[in-house]
């Protein structure tokens, strides 16, 4: 992904948190301040490492990058869930520092220069547990390794992915393996105490950690069934938080947004109406943020010449992630899944808009219909 109600003490950008607004809805216009941080189609640890000052040529903000165990390091393909940490994390088995070291050393000993804020990815996926087993302890223990990395790193914190990817049914009460032996209000309790030892476990090693979550507490509003533990899980996560964290609404559903309306009603949602849909509201108003997602070739629309194929034309692009810094409280994340800023893969026009988001006015560019 964050008091903004009356007066509070001001702690500055660097340590995530913001200044005082009488009205926190309202466009905070965060142009300058905003951080971009890129993602999907991110090489692993090991070659950020070699082509850091290359990578770095890409005016962004930072990166979220993922662990993968030792031997997986071509960009090229795509590990399993036991190579890649974020989408083995979700289980019993604890994962170890010998596992990772080729990556952990990397990612300590890369000289980030432009890209001062990044991230570590979590997934809770393949969620083969359910939150009633004693062997829930893995999941805690593998979210404190994951932020005692970052910290060792000099990252920002971790960015959790809330998406349960089928089959993953980790928010669903119905699917979960002892329903039938616990009512739902049981199992809202019992996962908030999960997401309250996770959180807790993190800043015991990294107290001033920054989370971003994909996903929040509107899902459980629109998908009731298939979300409808999440906003206890997040409820937790804010218990266990320390007065030094930043928790973030990372807003994946701006992925395809093109006006300031469509940004100015979700921050609204973010920071006014979900403190409606949480058991924390005092937390919230002080540990929870704003941000939102852009996915760059939105719904796996992409040609590298034909830009008008596209989704996002680069002047739209630009004109979307302008508004997104406008309304975010700090990050504005991009999603890319057909194509990456990386290894030559992106066209110039791309690379050059995200300089353009920064200027102090950006066009709004004509309306078009939507590529197909």
């Amino acid at each position: 992904m964050r008091t903004f109600v009356g007066m509070i003490v001001v702690l500055g950008l660097a340590t995530g948190c913001l200044a005082a607004a009488e009205d926190v809805v309202a466009p905070p216009n965060r142009v300058k301040e905003a951080k971009i941080i890129a993602w999907g189609i991110v090489p692993p640890p090991v070659y950020v490492q070699k082509h850091i000052d290359e990578m770095e040529k890409v005016p962004v903000d930072g990166l979220v990058l993922s662990l993968y165990a030792n031997g997986h390091h071509d960009p090229t393909t795509k590990p399993d869930r036991i190579a890649s940490f974020h989408s083995g994390c979700w289980t019993p088995r604890v994962r170890t520092r010998e596992e990772y070291s080729e990556s952990i050393e990397a990612l300590k000993n890369t000289h980030f220069k432009r890209f001062t804020d990044n991230f570590l990815r979590f997934n809770v996926v393949p969620a083969e547990i359910d939150w009633f087993d004693p062997r829930f302890t893995g999941v805690i223990a593998n979210f404190r390794f994951l932020a005692e990395i970052a910290k060792e790193a000099q990252f920002k914190g971790i960015l959790v992915d809330t998406e349960a990817y089928p089959p993953a049914k980790v928010f669903w009460y119905s699917k979960q393996n002892e329903s039938k032996k616990h009512t739902v209000e049981e199992y809202r309790k019992r996962v908030r105490e999960c997401g309250k030892a996770m959180m807790s476990a993190a800043r015991e090693v990294f107290p001033d950690i920054k989370v971003i979550f994909t996903l929040a507490y509107e899902n459980a509003q629109g998908e009731p069934e298939k979300y409808g533990l999440l906003p206890a899980f997040l409820d937790g996560m804010l218990e266990g938080s320390s007065p030094r964290s930043v928790l973030y609404d990372g807003y994946e559903f701006s992925y395809n947004y093109r006006t300031p309306e469509q940004f100015a009603e979700k921050r609204q949602v973010i920071r006014e109406k979900e403190l409606a849909w949480t058991g924390v509201p005092d937390l919230m108003k002080d540990r929870w943020r704003a941000g939102f997602g852009v996915w760059i070739d939105y719904d796996q629309h992409w040609d590298a010449s034909d830009f008008k194929k596209n989704f996002f034309t680069p002047a739209e692009f630009a004109y979307t992630l302008h508004l997104a810094m406008q309304y975010t409280d700090r990050y504005v994340w991009i999603w890319s899944e057909k194509t990456g800023f990386w290894q030559g893969n992106m066209p110039r026009a791309y690379i050059d808009a995200l300089t353009q988001a920064r200027q102090a006015d950006v066009p709004r560019p004509p309306a078009r219909p939507e590529a197909k």
